[in-house]
């Protein structure tokens, strides 16, 4: 599996704000029409909340699809929530539907304000909630624990191509105290390597399909 993670220390306002509507933003010059770029696109979706979100002290989030995102929420008023959020299209067609109608904003942050995201929401126990979390934080300790491993592996023998591997973005944040981002593949360079992101993934994949049953 293969891991890219940046930590940062930003206010918790930066990553949930989604700001009021009718206003009107600059256009986007740096994007195509019909070839939205690979960032712009990630970087919606990854931005991409309820429109009137309870501000949450921990979110986990998980882009499983180019159209799903799921996000696990414990809010200030005592809910631990389960969501996920579709896109009738993928979010390149959807941003490119945008960019026909009223032009793309400059800033992916703004666009996704204006991507057509239907949500839906399930309340979940405090204790199956602290069980996601614990899970995640372990599986992301032994990640880390890998990299360690790894160090001389990969200055002897340098890195990896990935091809052909399902891809999936994970984001953390408890309240502005901790933020995480990882990108995390299905690929596995050593067969007897632990893939503990991975495994998570899948868990929480598993754990919407079972919840948003019709």
């Amino acid at each position: 599996m293969r891991l890219a993670i940046a930590l940062l220390m930003v206010p918790a306002s930066w990553l949930w704000s989604q700001g009021s509507g009718g206003v009107a933003h600059p256009r986007c010059t740096d994007c195509v029409v019909g070839n939205v770029s690979y960032w712009y696109a990630q970087e919606a979706l990854k931005q991409a909340t309820p429109p009137e979100p309870t501000k949450p002290l921990i979110a986990i989030s998980v882009i499983l699809d180019a159209n799903l995102k799921i996000m696990l929420v414990a809010t200030e008023s005592g809910k631990f929530e389960l969501l996920r959020g579709t896109l009738a299209k993928t979010v390149y067609d959807s941003l490119y539907e945008i960019e026909k109608t009223s032009g793309l904003p400059a800033s992916p942050h703004d666009a996704a304000k204006l991507l057509p995201m239907k949500w839906e929401t399930k309340v979940i126990s405090a204790d199956r909630f602290a069980a996601i979390h614990r899970d995640f934080t372990t599986a992301f300790s032994e990640l880390m624990a890998n990299a360690g491993n790894s160090y001389n592996t990969v200055l002897t023998d340098g890195g990896v191509v990935v091809l052909h591997a399902s891809r999936y973005f994970v984001t953390y944040d408890n309240g502005g105290y901790v933020h995480g981002e990882a990108t995390v593949d299905d690929a596995v360079k050593n067969p007897m390597e632990k893939d503990p992101m991975a495994n998570w993934v899948h868990q929480i994949s598993a754990l919407c399909k079972d919840s948003f049953k019709r």
